[in-house]
């Protein structure tokens, strides 16, 4: 069958699949949003940075070819960057964060009823002909909220790529505090699958798995609002939005997208940090600013807002470098000062203190600052992330934010232990189907999600 309306297959049949790896470029969008009644972002990070101070007298972020696609995303203020997918037959239209730092897929359902629920597209497994339920369930908590539903399978899509028998949380329950305000309905993760729920296999393994790709690695290219439009970009790389040759990093061991750093300098001045044992890092596109251990962000802190001063005054800002094995990654004042768009003297740092116990940890993460710097390309095969300066180069100016519109992270990498619990309560409507032995998960949440 075909449904009009979305221009997608009901169902991925073997005349759909003849065409494998057609180009997929998800673009990620930028959507309005309600102004969040909650405290402004900006100022929940001078308050952060004022706990800080505290500390120290001396303190005063469509191409076209055939195995590959890629998608719009849609940037919000810029803090999340979200693209569509379709679930079901006929298709069902979902936003979603593409995040590396979860490998699950999750969207609302009509189960639902809630007003965080209501304020966003529910799945309704009625509609799907291609819908199939299991009697696994899941209760998944955040570090400021938790959801809870049944993993189902169906149909997923994205524009002409078709993903069959996918698995994912059907929501049936989640706290209206912070998702009733999140400008997406869920999350499509595309981390490794050592992070999925038991038993199910993550969105990008299994287009590994049915070969719809030429090669099985994905790139993000974020812009600054009003800039060029961002993307994600399925089995290939678009030399278009990169500067440059792509170096790559091999990842470490690790459930996350992880890699070794060298050191942290501050206008070519090595801060120590990584002397003993390196500093380890996971490139997360669901984290909206720069995250480390609190003893390192607190010298940062220290030193970069010394040099602030109390006007925001960039030309007095040192330059911030990272060293990954050889390869030295810059940043200017502007890429990691914010500053809010109705006040060029509000500013703060974007960078957050983050504690991630061993032996998950000690851990940074990068999150939207650094992917709008360089374009970053995740490759399953070799296990590694290549990086070039994305083709829009350094911000022409100052990086702002909306202190009307801002909304909360995303649930990305993070402050607390995600548990995902396999003997959740099971929705009405399938009470009569035998629980799964229990299980648990955990993985890290967004470390921008709160202070």
């Amino acid at each position: 069958c075909f449904h009009a309306s979305t221009r997608f297959c009901c169902g991925c049949h073997s005349w759909h699949r003849a065409g494998l790896g057609m180009p997929l470029r998800v673009p990620l969008h930028a959507i309005p949003c309600s102004a969040v009644e909650a405290t402004s972002f900006l100022e929940e990070l001078t308050l952060q940075h004022l706990r800080l101070s505290q500390q120290f007298s001396e303190l005063p972020n469509i191409f076209t070819h055939r195995g590959f696609f890629n998608e719009t995303l849609h940037n919000f203020e810029n803090s999340q960057y979200f693209g569509e997918i379709w679930l079901g037959s006929p298709a069902q239209r979902f936003a979603v964060v593409f995040d590396t730092g979860s490998a699950n897929l999750w969207v609302p359902s009509t189960l639902c009823t809630g007003h965080s629920c209501a304020s966003h597209a529910r799945f309704d497994w009625e509609r799907s002909t291609t819908y199939t339920p299991t009697a696994q369930t899941a209760y998944i908590r955040f570090g400021t909220g938790a959801i809870e539903g049944l993993v189902s399978k169906d149909t997923v899509n994205i524009h002409t790529v078709c993903v069959a028998n996918q698995s994912f949380l059907e929501v049936s329950r989640e706290r209206d505090f912070p998702f009733e305000d999140y400008p997406f309905d869920g999350i499509l993760g595309l981390g490794l699958p050592e992070l999925a729920l038991p038993g199910t296999v993550p969105f990008f393994d299994r287009m590994m798995s049915q070969r719809l790709l030429d090669r099985n690695m994905f790139a993000f290219f974020l812009s600054p609002l009003g800039s060029d439009e961002s993307s994600v970009i399925f089995g290939a790389v678009d030399p278009a939005l990169h500067v440059g040759s792509i170096h790559w990093i091999p990842t470490r061991p690790s459930v996350y997208w992880e890699v070794d750093m060298a050191a942290v300098l501050i206008d070519g001045q090595p801060q120590g940090f990584c002397l003993n044992a390196g500093c380890r890092v996971a490139i997360d596109t669901g984290t909206s600013l720069f995250a480390g251990p609190a003893a390192h962000i607190q010298t940062l802190s220290r030193v970069l807002r010394r040099a602030m001063g109390t006007t925001c005054s960039l030309s007095s800002m040192p330059v911030l470098e990272f060293e990954f094995q050889g390869l030295t990654l810059r940043f200017e004042p502007a890429d990691y000062v914010l500053h809010m768009a109705d006040s060029l003297d509000h500013c703060a740092l974007a960078f957050m203190p983050l504690d991630v116990p061993p032996p998950r940890g000690p851990l940074w993460v990068f999150g939207d600052v650094f992917l709008r710097k360089y374009y970053t390309v995740f490759d399953r095969d070799q296990r590694r992330i290549g990086v070039a300066l994305a083709s829009h180069g350094r911000p022409a100016g100052r990086m702002h934010l909306s202190r009307s519109s801002f909304a909360p992270m995303a649930p990305g990498l993070p402050q607390q232990v995600e548990r995902v619990d396999m003997a959740a309560t099971i929705p009405k409507r399938h009470q009569g189907r035998e629980r799964i032995g229990r299980g648990s998960q955990t993985r890290l949440l967004p470390a921008t999600l709160h202070l």
